[in-house]
């Protein structure tokens, strides 16, 4: 009977060990999503007001090519690990984008704002991929 007393003690301390762990990960897990999402909120302020700041030198049609050098540069993320044949569509409207802009936008306000635009997608992605794992282990664990 005490020898089973013993047992069941170590056993309960063992699981009480594990619990606190578990609650650390788990701490510690929030704490770097939410870091990783309050960088990708930053970041797409200082984006929104670089753009902000820049479409006062651009003409309406101008517009658009800020519009389509970011969306060409969140897709070249994006497809970053395909075939070129699949990039070149994207690679080239970035760089027409590029170079409608030129004359309006400095090389330093295009790079940054082509700059941004790739962190930003790349930590999106890298929360999304988080979210992924969870989702696979919750449900590998229900089942």
């Amino acid at each position: 009977m005490r020898r089973e007393n013993q047992t069941n003690q170590r056993i309960i301390n063992e699981l009480e060990n594990n619990l606190t762990i578990t609650q650390q990960l788990a701490e510690v897990e929030i704490k770097d999503n939410l870091e990783l999402f309050n960088q990708i909120q930053t970041k797409k302020k200082k984006l929104k007001n670089l753009k902000n700041q820049v479409k006062n030198k651009l003409t309406e049609n101008q517009k658009i090519y800020l519009k389509n050098l970011c969306l060409a540069q969140e897709q070249l993320i994006h497809l970053a690990n395909t075939n070129q044949l699949v990039r070149e569509p994207s690679e080239r409207h970035l760089t027409q984008a590029k170079q409608k802009l030129v004359g309006q936008l400095t090389a330093e306000e295009i790079n940054t704002l082509c700059q941004l635009q790739s962190e930003i997608t790349k930590l999106e992605l890298e929360l999304e991929e988080i979210k992924t794992v969870k989702l696979e282990a919750s449900i590998a664990i229900n089942y």
